[in-house]
């Protein structure tokens, strides 16, 4: 009778997943809170000023900190896949999951992850190639997607119905050589889609928490207020990070591209 009362008194897997996606849920949502809501406490102040900090960081050093945490992404790929590759196979027996089996799943990890950041290094070039590529694709893909929609209810109203179904038609006959197209275009242009990228979105971050620190210390302002005055601030900011970004590039790679732009002239 113990042992039955014993085994149904033991919560399920499910159970068990559900609560830790509630505590993590909560603990982001706490992390976050300064964000969302006017918390202005010190640990709020510290937190907001810290991701201030590492969004100009990013907005004015975004290449520079690709370049060295390249291949430590890499590893934390590899890590990562061999984690959940592993974690299904300590799932499949639970209460066999002993500290042999933990230990043999850390040190393929480890293996993994050492092996992908090695082979970053390596083919570095062609990794960023195929970025190039993958980014060109999903730009052509959305500037169909956002052509197609500027059109669609003029175009509807002026063809009828007759036309019925153009925009799957034009967007997959202009989407496709649109999208392939672009990302043969960006196959060599990763480092300045980084540095824009890097530059942009950290001024967002940046402004973001910097404008939750200008409320905390209660700095009324009418036009801080207004969207178009913040989305100016984040655009300037932006444009000073891509060119602070352009100018303190890596040296030999700025060599290389003034020979480059001296042998184009």
């Amino acid at each position: 009778i113990f042992e039955v009362w014993k085994a149904n008194r033991r919560p399920s897997k499910a159970t068990l997943e559900e609560k830790a996606a509630d505590l993590y849920t909560e603990a982001v949502h706490e992390i976050f809170l300064p964000l969302e809501e006017e918390v202005c406490d010190t640990s709020a102040t510290v937190f907001l000023s810290i991701l201030c900090f590492f969004g100009l960081a990013v907005s004015f050093f975004g290449y520079r900190i690709y370049k060295v945490a390249f291949a430590f992404f890499a590893f934390l790929v590899g890590f990562g896949l061999e984690a959940l590759v592993g974690s299904h196979w300590i799932s499949e027996m639970p209460e066999e999951a002993s500290t042999v089996k933990k230990v043999i799943v850390l040190v393929c990890c480890v293996l993994w992850g050492t092996v992908a950041a090695v082979l970053a290094r390596r083919c570095r070039e062609g990794i960023e190639k195929m970025l190039g590529i993958v980014f060109g694709i999903f730009l052509g893909l959305a500037a169909t997607c956002l052509l197609v929609y500027a059109l669609q209810k003029p175009l509807d109203s002026a063809l009828g119905d007759a036309y019925k179904g153009w925009d799957q038609f034009g967007g997959v006959t202009v989407g496709v050589p649109l999208a392939l197209l672009a990302g043969y275009l960006c196959r060599t242009w990763v480092k300045h889609l980084i540095m824009i990228v890097t530059a942009f979105f950290g001024a967002w971050a940046a402004w973001r928490c910097a404008s939750s620190l200008l409320r905390c210390a209660e700095v009324e302002s009418h036009v801080l207020s207004r969207h178009v005055i913040n989305l100016l601030i984040v655009v300037g900011l932006g444009v000073l990070g891509l060119v602070a970004q352009i100018l303190w590039q890596p040296r030999g790679e700025r060599k290389v591209q003034e020979r480059t732009v001296a042998g184009s002239v």
